[in-house]
């Protein structure tokens, strides 16, 4: 059964990345002909039993590959927004609503769009949908499960197209998000309900809004994030405890619990609740209604699952391995919702699981027993202890006093073993002498319990490791620590008193007010104990691609265990441990010096804007920082920065920002964790240095504007520009009317070690560009080179077939952002260079662009794209086609 799962699984990984999705005629054709195929293997007696396997397997990869498609056709068939920004009707329910400092995101459950049904039999597909602070003056308060009816500016999800960062096409296409834009003021109706009736989560919402930690206390009873802060998202993370906020299978377990002690109590009252199975039978129901209201949370339905499963096997008296039943779950999780396999929490909480039954299944004690064994042995022991108590009772005429002194030897020897715990268990011992034996007995349990579950959060800590690196590319240095004071501290006190104090807000209104207040007064004292710790040091960056090396380091280290156990030789324990010490190092060696050794180019995605990366083994030079928005946010923190991190930079040489415009100057204070020793902010400072100097293997030459123009520039008062411009034709062709696009800072950089050579044009114009070819045909510069970055993203006021002649340049890249409403790069720059046979590519189309520079080769070197005819079809804006544009 496990090698079906592996092949489903397996085929569900290629259904969801595949370049382009298949025609529902067609999947029904390839399934009816994969399921005649399978019955004739079956039946036919000429196969061997081995061959008959391999179908199956076969079959299991099909339908694996089969279900994402499906999913494909389901999410793409009844709408899709067309290409650029589009206006719609839209009618849907509200869904989320997340208060942001410039207004407030909706999304939408879609019902409706241009009037045509959407159909929902998947689960909603989704719009988000902007509302600034204006528009929320002019229209009433949007509440979830209202219906809206409106008009929005939508387009198609897109993202940052970066090797590393938050990939944000792939979150919004595993939240089953169709389209993104903005709400327009002209909408046609809103319909919203009754505020006098309000839901119960409003009610909720408005009783928990009073406490101070009433947002957290939200988060964990109903998953509603809305009340969140940017700061608050960032503090948990660095924390290392943001995974305790979601509706997980830690949530589950508790419901579970509660659901069965309500059950017994009345089963005093109705007999049904006396039959064990009609008690689990109901509290599964329920926690299914319960999921299907938070919208079916990933960790929280794989755990629902798991325990669905396991009790109906238990109650049908069935046997089933536990990976085996863990692969079912994962299976029955991915047809529930075949987006899960791209969402990180479904990895972390399948992770987690295995990891749990691994160690389960693998940690002996110290006379080699497994947990089962261990727990069997002290029921045993227990039973044997009562034995003897009541024949020492019976034999010291029954008293209980005389119990304790026939027991005195015994007792006074079992807690000198424990002289940690003499001075602390004495006095009670003395005081209560009828109650020494369970006293010492409890003081053994919980020393027990304290060990397994330190020994579990590091064993389970390790076991994530590596999708944590893969999906977060880090690790929180203390969450180990933070995670074995407060897991517990969630799991025994915080979530349980929320569910019981929920429960009881609900049905009996303010009376559980007093259980919120000693909930809120717990967050207090945590976040006072948490607040100590200085996050800036425990959150390590790690690039994904460490996780492999992790992932062979773990799969050595419980082979050698295994080994080790099989063989009884401790040794073996040694030798995992000394192969991972060597194999880290070595990892590291070969990332950071064998592939690093050329000179590279990064044109980084930060849509529309510009940020170029050029470095070698020595130098890292950043040429601007990409856009910043109104918002507060920037392409510098979400796009910049992480391709930084995960790169191992952590020394700039040099940062250009070639002008002041917003889309070029980014946000400087997010590489405050870098060493910069050189910024660079506009040409006045670049030209005040010499015209040509090198930098560690690169030659720099800020070519325009020239010193001179400058100090004319700076001389020149506004009203008088344009008699200065006319007496000056190299001011005319350079500065006209001093905008910050014509005083764009022009440099060249050559590569020494390649003799390859890059021109950043900025945002200049084709005035700017006269005049640079009136000074290279003078021979004033040298404007040759290989590479070339179009001037002011692809403008059709840039780029003039003059200046790429001159240039020469065997290959122009556009840095422009996807469907932008300048339709940058211009179709008449497009055509030019095309005409003038030169290689050309755009991040808008392709996302962030590599480039390798080459020495003995009369090309450039080697150009790659992070976008390209084997990307996923949810990247794409027509995923019916891989011969289309892909954005």
């Amino acid at each position: 059964m496990l090698a079906n799962i592996v092949y489903y699984l397996f085929g569900h990984w290629l259904g969801i990345n595949s370049p382009i999705v298949l025609p529902f005629i067609v999947l029904a054709i390839v399934l009816l002909l994969a399921v005649a195929m399978l019955i004739v293997c079956w039946l036919s007696t000429l196969l061997s039993p081995q061959s008959r396997r391999r179908c199956l397997h076969l079959m299991f990869l099909i339908l694996g590959f089969s279900v994402p498609q499906l999913y494909g056709n389901y999410y793409y068939n009844d709408w899709r927004p067309h290409l650029g920004k589009q206006t719609y009707q839209i009618e849907g329910v509200v869904l989320n609503r997340l208060a942001k400092p410039y207004g407030d995101v909706v999304y939408l459950g879609l019902t409706k769009v241009n009037n045509k049904p959407i159909s929902s039999f998947w689960g909603y597909k989704k719009v988000k949908v902007l509302f600034t602070t204006s528009h929320l003056k002019t229209i009433d308060r949007i509440d979830l499960n209202d219906t809206l009816r409106l008009t929005a500016k939508l387009s198609q999800i897109t993202g940052y197209e970066n090797r590393f960062g938050f990939n944000y096409t792939q979150w919004l296409f595993g939240h089953r998000v169709l389209a993104t834009g903005s709400y327009k003021q002209d909408f046609t109706q809103t319909a919203i309900s009754d505020q006098s009736s309000q839901t119960a989560l409003g009610k909720l919402k408005q009783v928990l809004s009073q406490y101070q930690y009433g947002k957290f206390i939200l988060a964990l009873v109903v998953a509603d994030k809305s009340l969140f802060e940017q700061e608050d998202f960032k503090q948990l993370r660095n924390w290392g405890i943001s995974h305790l906020f979601a509706i997980s299978g830690l949530h589950i377990g508790i419901l579970m619990g509660l659901m069965i002690i309500i059950c017994r109590q009345l089963s005093r009252v109705l007999p049904m609740f006396c039959s064990m199975k009609f008690c689990h039978f109901v509290s599964v129901l329920l926690i299914w209604w319960y999921l299907a209201i938070l919208d079916f949370p990933v960790s929280a339905t794989r755990a629902t699952l798991l325990l669905t499963f396991g009790l109906s096997l238990l109650h049908c008296r069935l046997y089933l391995q536990a990976f085996n039943l863990i692969g079912i779950v994962m299976v029955a999780s991915l047809v529930i919702d075949p987006t899960n396999m791209v969402k990180p929490a479904w990895w972390l909480s399948v992770s987690a699981v295995c990891s749990l039954f691994l160690i389960i299944r693998l940690w002996p004690n110290s006379s080699e027993q497994t947990f089962d064994e261990v727990v069997k042995q002290e029921d045993e022991q227990a039973n044997k202890q009562e034995d003897e108590q009541e024949e020492n009772a019976r034999g010291c005429g029954g008293k209980a006093v005389s119990h304790v002194v026939c027991n005195k030897g015994a007792l006074i020897n079992k807690i000198n073993k424990h002289t940690a715990l003499k001075i602390v268990v004495m006095p009670f011992v003395l005081s209560f002498s009828r109650n020494k034996q369970r006293i010492i007995s409890i003081a053994n349990n919980v020393i027990l319990n304290l060990q397994r579950l330190f020994i579990l959060q590091v064993a389970l800590t390790l076991g994530m490791l590596p999708v944590v690196i893969y999906w977060m590319q880090g690790i929180p240095f203390l969450g180990l620590i933070n995670n074995i004071i407060v897991i517990p501290l969630f799991s025994l006190v915080i979530v349980p008193a929320i569910f019981v104090g929920t429960i009881v807000e609900l049905i009996s209104g303010s009376k559980g007010n007093w259980i919120y207040q000693i909930v809120d007064a717990i967050f207090d004292r945590l976040w006072m104990v948490l607040d100590f710790i200085p996050y800036n040091d425990i959150w390590v960056i790690l690039p994904e691609y460490f996780a492999w090396p992790v992932l062979v380091i773990l799969i050595l280290l419980v082979w050698c265990h295994s080994i080790s156990v099989f063989f009884r030789r401790r040794w073996f324990h040694v030798i995992g441990v000394l192969c991972a010490c060597v194999f880290i190092p070595l990892h590291s060696f070969v990332t950071t010096k064998v592939f690093n050794k050329t000179t590279t180019i990064r044109i980084f995605d930060v849509g529309q804007g510009t940020s170029v990366l050029i470095s070698n083994n020595q130098t890292n030079m950043l040429y601007d920082l990409g856009p910043v928005f109104q918002s507060g946010s920037s392409a510098t923190r979400h796009a910049v920065k992480p391709m930084l991190d995960n790169l191992l930079i952590d020394t700039l040489d040099l940062v250009v920002v070639s002008h002041s415009d917003t889309d070029h100057r980014g946000d400087l204070s997010v590489l405050d964790t870098l060493i910069i020793k050189q910024h660079l902010n506009g040409c006045k400072q670049l030209a005040s240095l010499q015209h040509t100097y090198s930098q560690s293997g690169f030659e720099l030459t800020l070519l325009w504007p020239t010193s001179a123009i400058l100090t004319k520039a700076a001389h020149i008062e506004p009203e008088t520009n344009s008699a200065a411009i006319e007496k000056d034709h190299t001011l005319a062709n350079g500065i006209a009317n001093y905008t910050d696009n014509a005083l764009s800072c022009v440099i060249k950089i050559k590569d020494q070690s390649s003799g390859k050579s890059l021109l950043l044009t900025g945002d200049i114009d084709l005035n700017v560009e006269k005049a640079l070819s009136e000074m290279h045909l003078a021979k004033k510069v040298n404007l040759n080179s290989d590479i070339v970055m179009s001037s002011h993203h692809g403008s059709k006021f840039g780029s003039s077939t003059l200046f790429l002649r001159l240039v020469a340049p065997k290959l122009v890249i556009h840095s422009a952002g996807p469907n932008n409403r300048f339709n940058f790069p211009h179709p008449d720059v497009l055509n030019r260079i095309a005409e003038l046979g030169i290689e050309q590519y755009s991040t808008s189309h392709l996302g962030e662009i590599v480039i390798t520079l080459q020495k003995q080769t009369l090309s450039f070197g080697h150009v790659n794209f992070q976008l390209n005819m084997w990307s996923p079809y949810w990247k794409r804006q027509n995923p019916f086609s891989i011969h289309d544009q892909i954005r």
